[in-house]
């Protein structure tokens, strides 16, 4: 994909490399909106971990996209993804749609020569972990 022009360029630039303390660059704003609903949703999900038992659960510090998690708790790293649409959300609308009631709806998938990847509801996590443990005990 090739680039016609700054005008092309630059929001994604804004996106990627807002300048620090401001919030604006060329007379332009700076998208800091995104910035804010994910330090927002980082924020919700450690509140949500310190909820169901994980009470050291905090959000890091980011230090321009450093390799630390969004999110720590004891043993967990947790990255944390907030966006308009998230394609595998489809697969898990289906799951909940065509689950019977009493039954918890779970996705399994794997990209071709990737890892297996399992998701559920955070809702659904308490008692999946309990049916798990009853069946594995």
């Amino acid at each position: 994909m090739g680039w016609r022009n700054e005008r092309q360029v630059l929001p994604v630039l804004q996106i990627l490399l807002p300048h620090r303390g401001s919030r604006c660059d060329r007379g332009r704003p700076v998208v800091v909106h995104s910035l804010n609903k994910g330090k927002r949703f980082e924020r919700d999900v450690a509140k949500w971990l310190r909820s169901v038992g994980f009470e050291e659960a905090r959000r890091t510090a980011q230090v321009d996209g450093g390799l630390s998690a969004d999110v720590l708790a004891d043993g967990l790293h947790v990255e944390c993804k907030r966006y308009k649409r998230i394609v595998a959300a489809d697969f898990m609308r289906q799951a909940i749609e065509d689950h019977v009631e009493g039954d918890i709806p779970i996705v399994v998938m794997r990209e071709n020569g990737g890892e297996t990847l399992v998701m559920l509801r955070a809702d659904d996590l308490k008692d999946f972990s309990s049916l798990w443990l009853t069946r594995t005990s």
